[in-house]
């Protein structure tokens, strides 16, 4: 049995921002709110980049995120529901990587990490 998978996403409702700080709260909260159930935050799988901002922080002002929220509609369930990505810029290698996947229950998504 595949994990579930989003399948459907709200373009009305897709919001962007960029922040100093990659908090679970900067993210439910922060500019790209959305109200939700209860969120399920999909834990850090192991990548470790070489250029990425260490989570002991260092100064703010030189990290910067990139986070989205949108509601979207998954295999596992009828409903739909909001869900937040994160990604943090990796100076160095000039490129994102992905820092936070926050989703709600309802939509549930399971990350295989």
């Amino acid at each position: 049995m595949s994990p579930p998978r989003i399948t459907a996403v709200c373009a009305e409702n897709i919001a962007a921002a960029t922040s100093s700080t990659n908090t679970v709260l900067a993210l439910v909260s922060g500019k790209v709110a959305k109200g939700f159930t209860v969120f399920v935050e999909h834990l850090n799988p192991g990548f470790v980049y070489t250029s990425q901002p260490s989570p002991s922080g260092g100064p703010s002002h030189l990290q910067l995120f990139f986070h989205l929220s949108f509601y979207a509609r998954s295999t596992a369930s009828e409903r739909a529901g909001p869900a937040y990505i994160s990604l943090c810029w990796l100076p160095e290698d000039q490129a994102w990587a992905l820092g936070g996947f926050i989703t709600d229950r309802c939509l549930g998504i399971r990350t295989i990490f």
